[in-house]
């Protein structure tokens, strides 16, 4: 793992290319931002799995088309202030959602949609890797909430 500085909305918009070549043209890509600077600390390779990974699951998840939207904001949070998520401290943060119009997951899955090989694909057709993968990259390498 190499961290480096990198400014997500480039790399972000990069990545939203190559998934345009990748997925059918049913799913249309969508991001959103403002025109704020989006620096953080993290492997790049690392980052472009995470999105990989979410965008497969998105595609699978919308057999018949839909919109993957990625979103980019900021976040500050002051001192005496109520992060949005317990573990957050205070200072800059940045927000990257992914979300799609696909079918989603029963309210039984989401409980152990980040334990590895969990899917709720037919046999044969998922490992239930992603979004572990996704979980264990966000969680332990960038310090993600």
């Amino acid at each position: 793992m190499e961290l480096t500085s990198l400014d997500l909305l480039p790399f972000i918009k990069e990545n939203v290319k190559l998934l345009e070549r990748m997925l059918p043209e049913s799913i249309a890509i969508k991001l959103v931002f403002d025109q704020n600077r989006y620096q953080v600390n993290a492997d790049p390779t690392r980052i472009q799995q995470v999105l990989m990974n979410l965008a497969i699951n998105a595609r699978d998840a919308m057999l018949t088309g839909g919109t993957l939207t990625f979103s980019l904001t900021s976040i500050t949070v002051d001192l005496g202030q109520a992060p949005p998520l317990p573990d957050m401290g205070v200072g800059e943060w940045v927000s990257l959602a992914i979300s799609d119009t696909g079918v989603g997951m029963s309210p039984q899955h989401l409980s152990h949609m980040f334990e590895p090989f969990f899917t709720t694909k037919s046999p044969g057709t998922g490992t239930g890797l992603g979004l572990a993968q996704v979980y264990g990259i966000v969680k332990n390498n960038m310090g993600g909430h």
